[in-house]
């Protein structure tokens, strides 16, 4: 067995044709503001795109704007 993560979504479909790989991820979600986080695994590939919703939360958009 062997486990890849990357946020690299684009290499999902090529990979799909092989029927040896799984595809999982872990359901987020955004309820009143924040980020919530299920900590269930699902199968298939995560459409969620929060990579800058969690740069702002973390304040680092702010961080770059001061640059």
């Amino acid at each position: 067995m062997f486990v890849l993560s990357t946020h690299l979504y684009e290499i999902g479909p090529p990979l799909a044709q092989f029927s040896n790989i799984q595809f999982r991820f872990f359901e987020t979600g955004f309820q009143s503001g924040q980020l919530h986080f299920t900590y269930r695994l699902k199968e298939g590939i995560s459409q969620d795109r929060l990579g800058y919703l969690i740069l702002e939360k973390e304040g680092v958009t702010k961080l770059l704007d001061n640059l």
